[in-house]
Order: C-alpha cells, then sequence, then structure tokens
C-alpha cells in the first residue's frame, strides 16, 4: 500500500500535524490519548504489558480492538518525542463514536518512566484507560492504518547549560564576569 505524506501550512514532516493519505484517497486519521493517571503522576513514557485493547463507545459499552497472543509488550511515549503508534484494527470497529480505548494490562512487569527520569513498576492494575481527544467517529469508509498518539508530559530537560548556570551562581564567578566585558 503505497502512503502520501502531504505537509500542511510548511509543518515539518514527522511531526504532529502532518497528514498522510493511503492509496485509495482515504485520510490516515490521527488519534490523540489523554489519561489523569500520567498526568498526575508526570508519567513521560510508559511500557505496558498489555494483554488486550479495547475501545469505549459513548453508551460505555466495550468493544474488542485486538487480543494480544501472549504478552504484548507496548512501548509508549507522549507527542514531544515524535513517536507514535501505528493500528491497523482500530479501523475494524463497528461504525459508531467512541470516547475511550482502553488497555488491558499483566498483572506485573510495566514501567512508567517519570518526567525527573525516575522510574516505578506497574503492579496490580487491570487496565489503563485512555480518553480520545475529540472522540473517534469510526463510519467504516476509513482508511486502515491510524495513527495514535498520546499526550504525556515531556521529559524535564538537563542541559549542560543548567549545569553551567549552577556552577556560576555557587562560585559567584557569574558577579565577577558580569562587568568585565566592554563597560
Amino acid at each position: 500500500m503505497k502512503m502520501y505524506t502531504v505537509i500542511n501550512n510548511g509543518i515539518i514532516p514527522m511531526i504532529y500535524g502532518v497528514h498522510e493519505w493511503d492509496s485509495e484517497g482515504r485520510l490516515v486519521k490521527e488519534i490523540v490519548l489523554k489519561d489523569s493517571l500520567s498526568e498526575n503522576n508526570r508519567v513521560s513514557k510508559m511500557i505496558l504489558n498489555t494483554t488486550r485493547l479495547t475501545a469505549l463507545d459513548i453508551n460505555h459499552k466495550e468493544h474488542k480492538v485486538i487480543n494480544f497472543l501472549g504478552q504484548k509488550s507496548l512501548t509508549i511515549h507522549g507527542i514531544p518525542s515524535g513517536k507514535h503508534l501505528v493500528s491497523i484494527s482500530i479501523s475494524k470497529l463497528e461504525p459508531g463514536m467512541y470516547q475511550k480505548l482502553r488497555f488491558y494490562l499483566e498483572p506485573e512487569g510495566g514501567i512508567f518512566f517519570h518526567t525527573d527520569k525516575t522510574q516505578s513498576s506497574i503492579i496490580g492494575m487491570e487496565f489503563i484507560e485512555f480518553n480520545i481527544e475529540n472522540g473517534l467517529e469510526i463510519n467504516g469508509h476509513e482508511s486502515e492504518k491510524f495513527i495514535v498518539r498520546f499526550d504525556l508530559p515531556p521529559f524535564r530537560s538537563f542541559s549542560f547549560f543548567s549545569h553551567l548556570n549552577r556552577f556560576f551562581k555557587k562560585t559567584g564567578m557569574g558577579r565577577k564576569l558580569q562587568g568585565s566585558f566592554g563597560a
């Protein structure tokens, strides 16, 4: 299947907001998932040991998207990383409006990576449920490819310059250098 990428309003390719069409001229839909768990716990990346994925419609009825044979480890990154998941299973949902995706988990083995780059294990959590931003309408005529992005907070950056800044503040050299350049 041949894919076409269109740059919209000067946006750089491979950045959120770029539109793709499949070989039949159908728009490849992008969905953005968000959950309060990752926002409240400042989770920037997840490794989830998933057993199945379901979608919840506007009446809270659960629809199977895919069952993973055995254990399937998914690495989920936030939008700032530029990484996303691609699904062909979402297009197989019955026509309708969907508001959530639910990832069912193995009892152990998942990991949360927090914004400060610390890690915590996911133990005993049955599932993680993500809200679909602006909902998802399936009418049966979509491209079979869906791009799935996760709205997770970015990792905090600890750059070389922050270390230099702390060094100058600690030693007091910043104040000495301040007036020494062309006055």
